[in-house]
């Protein structure tokens, strides 16, 4: 039997079979039916092999990129976006964990801002009211080898200015995010 017959959704539920396709792509997915970075049947295949409208078969795939569970190339096709298993008891970062999935990531300073401290900036990373701070805002929009579905992250980082005003100031503001929070 083929197995894409099993993702068929049952037209006698109340649930709509857009949704009832979504969700037994999901399954499949999570039960490893297909890797990561495998394609998925086109619109056409699936609906031709379900027996369903070409519309059904793109709404359920809609929620599936919602999701993040999948990723579009247009002309080249739908791909199961690599999953990360990573345990709560280990912390990383936004980039390293881009890295992890097969991104390069890439980000963007909007704005740096040199001003007094707020209270918290003054306890979090150890400044007297008179020493002043940096506090840098990025993007990270996308990455070098492919886009990523959405905006990833829009970060607000305070700084020591002793810190932020050297060469090597990307990193120092890495440091810095993790200090302050």
């Amino acid at each position: 039997m083929n197995p894409i017959l099993t993702l068929r959704p049952d037209d006698k539920q109340s649930t709509p079979l857009y949704l009832q396709l979504a969700r037994n792509l999901e399954a499949a997915i999570h039960a490893g039916q297909w890797k990561s970075e495998q394609a998925l049947p086109s619109e056409r295949a699936l609906s031709e092999q379900l027996s369903i409208s070409r519309v059904t078969a793109r709404k359920a795939l809609e929620v599936l990129f919602a999701q993040g569970l999948i990723r579009r190339s247009q002309g080249s096709g739908t791909f199961i976006t690599p999953r990360l298993e990573q345990p709560l008891s280990r912390l990383s970062g936004f980039s390293e964990m881009l890295r992890l999935k097969g991104f390069v990531p890439s980000s963007q300073w909007l704005e740096r801002d040199i001003s007094a401290p707020t209270h918290k900036e003054l306890i979090r990373l150890g400044l007297s009211p008179t020493d002043p701070a940096t506090t840098t805002t990025t993007l990270s929009p996308s990455c070098v080898d492919r886009p990523l579905p959405r905006t990833a992250a829009l970060e607000n980082c305070p700084c020591p200015k002793t810190i932020s005003s050297h060469p090597m100031a990307g990193f120092a503001a890495a440091w810095c995010m993790n200090t302050a929070r």
